[in-house]
């Protein structure tokens, strides 16, 4: 064979190709659907940016993203979390309760016994249970 050829149509490779050389596909180049592509643990450069949500990431693409964080607000106050920012959630001992476990759940809710230090309003309706309850 000639060290050039030209196919104007459809190539069928029934086997194994190998290409010595690099190979260029001016027209793209497409895999069929449940097939693995190998690199053969090589690296795929000059790839851009994701743009798409199945689209493959650069690593250029995810590590500014991953630096930009995220927004945590209170409706007042807002402070960016970064990639390597730790974020402790804690609570008043007798008043919230915080727990992380380890299946990435956080959880807060109020203990069995809470204390109020300062003024306690109520605005709709109230049940007090117990065996004494002082009103003054």
């Amino acid at each position: 064979m000639d060290d050039n050829a030209t196919v104007g149509g459809t190539l069928a490779v029934t086997g194994v190709a190998t290409m010595t050389a690099s190979t260029v596909f001016n027209g793209g180049f497409s895999v069929a659907a449940s097939q693995t592509i190998s690199a053969g643990s090589n690296k795929i450069t000059n790839v851009t940016d994701c743009t798409s949500a199945q689209d493959a990431a650069t690593k250029a693409y995810v590590d500014a993203t991953a630096s930009t964080g995220w927004i945590l607000s209170d409706g007042t106050t807002t402070q960016t979390i970064g990639g390597s920012d730790t974020l402790t959630l804690a609570g008043t001992a007798n008043e919230v309760n915080v727990a992380v476990s380890a299946t990435d759940t956080m959880t807060i809710g109020l203990p069995d016994n809470v204390t109020v230090a300062g003024v306690l309003t109520v605005t709709g309706n109230g049940t007090v249970g117990g065996t004494h309850c002082q009103v003054l």
